[in-house]
């Protein structure tokens, strides 16, 4: 099962319908996504105003941080570097 992301145009496609006082089943069928897709997408806004813009530069950020965290530290590295200028 795949799925895509939201773009930036179906958010601003959510954010004008909902300040329309469209209900979220039917944002949902007039950009052709789930429900709850929509409801997901509104509930991550922390206030009442849904702004597009925002919300996709920090589902953005969310994605730059995704994956593991590295083993090493910055002393670690360091640590390294210093005993391979030793040999």
């Amino acid at each position: 099962m795949s799925y895509t992301h939201l773009t930036i145009e179906e958010r601003s496609k959510i954010e004008i319908l909902y300040q329309e006082g469209y209900k979220i089943n039917r944002i949902a069928q007039l950009i052709g996504r789930h429900r709850s897709t929509i409801y997901r997408e509104l509930k991550r806004c922390p206030s009442d105003q849904y702004q597009a813009q925002d919300t996709h530069e920090g589902a953005n950020q969310r994605a730059r941080l995704k994956g593991r965290n590295p083993k090493y530290t910055v002393e670690l590295l360091k640590d390294i570097q210093d005993k391979l200028e030793r040999t």
